[in-house]
């Protein structure tokens, strides 16, 4: 064997767990494996669901009932306010269209 070549090892990021069934099959014994192993976290998973189940019903009462936008309409409320202007800084003179003026040849 040379010697920059590594050990033949398992190496978990290298396991293919795309979508379909093969990912799901492998999130599933994944996490069986760690709720066998770790007795503790069978006490967390019912309360990360639930948790988690609670949160997403508040973000989606939230975004349907108290501020209904339409997509595309800017989040951040930053974007949606004027911007301040400093006392020393004048201010715009009133906007008045152009008159066009025929001069003269």
């Amino acid at each position: 064997m040379k010697k920059d070549e590594a050990p033949p090892q398992i190496n978990v990021s290298k396991i293919q767990g795309d979508g379909g069934i093969a990912g799901a099959l492998f999130a599933i014994s994944s996490l069986l494996i760690f709720l066998y192993g770790i007795p503790m976290l069978r006490y967390f998973l019912p309360a990360a669901i639930i948790l988690g189940l609670g949160v997403a019903l508040i973000i989606k009462l939230v975004r349907h009932f108290i501020r209904p936008q339409t997509p595309g309409t800017p989040w951040i409320l930053a974007t949606l306010e004027e911007p301040q202007k400093s006392p020393g800084e004048p201010s715009a003179p009133p906007h008045h269209p152009a008159e066009l003026v025929i001069l003269p040849a």
